[in-house]
């Protein structure tokens, strides 16, 4: 994930060993699962980096999708919890 930088107005990347491109912006665990969400709005693209990784997260058996909204979170979370 970025930081903002208020001075140029701009986000700046982190990059080093342990940053890997396309990491999803809220990582936990939910039930004992992993749990992976790309968090965009409405109008927000997801870039490959981004796509690459949360499939690379649900083959390994992880709750990873992109939410616009809140409703989409519930909405997953109850689905992954009625499994």
């Amino acid at each position: 994930m970025g930081t903002f930088d208020p001075i140029k107005k701009v986000y700046r990347s982190n990059a080093g060993p342990f940053n890997e491109k396309g990491t999803s912006d809220i990582i936990g665990i939910w039930r004992g699962k992993m749990l992976c969400i790309e968090v965009k709005s409405q109008t927000g693209r997801i870039r490959p980096e981004q796509k690459l990784f949360l499939e690379a997260m649900q083959s390994l058996g992880a709750i990873a999708f992109v939410a616009r909204s809140l409703q989409d979170v519930l909405l997953v979370l109850s689905e992954a919890g009625s499994s």
